[in-house]
């Protein structure tokens, strides 16, 4: 095989050539030589198991980028196969060189404006976590700035041409705001661009110290991305012990979905084994995640042989993390998203002024959807907060009830004809 094959971030595209399908398959589950290939450092696996289950379980749980950036110029692999992963890492590394030419005008942008912005997703987290922009796929470009920031962010990327969601009015755009959090803005050519001001929905009261996230920040040289383009320039990060606290926070709102989020926890652990646990331990303890952060740990140590760096002593924890290591091998759905109340999320919780503070928000706070179906005067929108809970929790089970009593009625009905 090519050797130039094997490390691609320098090279050019290539327009006539094509590269062979890879194998997959609708698979679900978690194949051994998958969690093998995505644990910190990975393991070996022999070439037999790359079959049409192993792709497409990479696929499903949003891993392929990694397993191609960790096959890329490995020995031993059938020819067209290696063909295959070599052109597919081609293809990675350019596309990492896009996302990050994108976040570097971004943030030149902001910080031009006055500003202050930090990625702490996308090729960033690559980097930081992989070594290698290309290794991590990403739909958009996360970026953290100050909640009194938010008006001035969305005009400078009005200016380079992103555009909100132009079915939203600007009051339900500023529903979606409080709710979530964050906005997102689409553009033309580019991927969207998430400006957040907090790391989870309000619902979930992971109420993050926002001002100890920036004082806690880093530098990070972005010399070292994919082409060195950006040589010389520099952006702030999350500190170390805020990035696993960030993942973790990710994981648990979207209940540990895919191996992606999992392997991400393992890579952490991996390149950062001078990091001080205590302290992470304590800062999680104070903001009440401690109880998430074991879940996360456990859940990469049961399914990546991420070694803890502490014996899990939560059964609560510990139940949670072989739940969602179960539900993940046997290839089954993930509990509902964070809009409704849920189980999980209530026993993932430690701190009984949390738990009631998540359950408060998810009956109470409406969503872009029901500010949309009351259409309530501005002056009256207080009044949503009031009539979420009995629709949510009455009147659309009795409508959704009496549609399925119409439907079946009409099935029985005898066609006469």
């Amino acid at each position: 095989m090519n050797p130039g094959h094997v490390r691609l971030a320098h090279a050019s595209p290539r327009p006539h050539r094509t590269a062979p399908r890879l194998p997959c398959s609708a698979g679900l589950g978690l194949p051994a030589a998958l969690l093998g290939l995505c644990a910190s450092p990975a393991r070996p696996v022999p070439a037999a198991q790359l079959d049409a289950a192993f792709f497409g379980a990479a696929l499903h749980h949003g891993v392929a980028a990694l397993v191609v950036h960790r096959l890329a110029g490995l020995p031993g692999l059938p020819a067209d196969l290696a063909e295959g992963i070599a052109l597919a890492h081609e293809a990675q590394a350019l596309r990492a060189d896009d996302l990050q030419a994108q976040l570097h005008g971004v943030l030149q942008a902001l910080a031009r404006a006055g500003v202050p912005a930090m990625p702490f997703k996308g090729p960033t987290l690559a980097l930081l976590l992989f070594g290698h922009a290309a290794a991590r796929s990403s739909r958009d470009l996360d970026v953290l700035i100050h909640g009194a920031h938010i008006q001035p962010a969305l005009a400078v990327l009005a200016g380079l041409g992103y555009r909100p969601d132009t079915s939203l009015t600007d009051r339900l755009l500023r529903v979606m705001e409080r709710y979530g959090g964050q906005h997102i803005v689409f553009h033309a050519s580019h991927v969207p661009v998430e400006p957040h001001w907090t790391l989870a929905p309000h619902t979930l009261a992971f109420d993050l110290d926002p001002a100890g996230l920036w004082a806690r920040s880093r530098s990070l040289p972005l010399c070292g991305m994919a082409t060195g383009m950006l040589g010389g320039t520099t952006i702030r990060v999350l500190g170390a012990a805020d990035t696993l606290l960030m993942l973790v926070v990710h994981g648990s709102k979207e209940h540990w979905p895919s191996l992606k989020s999992v392997a991400d926890i393992a890579a952490f652990v991996a390149a950062h084994p001078a990091l001080d646990w205590p302290g992470v331990a304590a800062s999680a303890a104070r903001q009440g995640c401690r109880r998430a952060l074991d879940v996360a740990l456990l859940l990469a140590h049961l399914l990546l042989w991420s070694p803890l760096p502490w014996a899990v002593v939560d059964a609560r924890a510990v139940a949670l993390a072989r739940q969602a290591a179960h539900r993940l091998r046997a290839g089954l759905p993930a509990p509902p998203a964070p809009y409704a109340l849920c189980r999980d999320y209530w026993h993932g919780r430690e701190r009984l002024r949390d738990r009631l503070a998540y359950l408060l928000r998810t009956v109470f706070t409406p969503r872009v959807h029901h500010h949309a179906m009351l259409g309530l005067p501005a002056q009256l929108d207080w009044l949503a907060w009031g009539l979420k809970a009995p629709w949510d929790f009455l009147l659309s089970p009795a409508w959704r009830w009496l549609q399925r009593l119409r439907r079946r009625d009409a099935a029985q009905d005898p066609v006469v004809g």
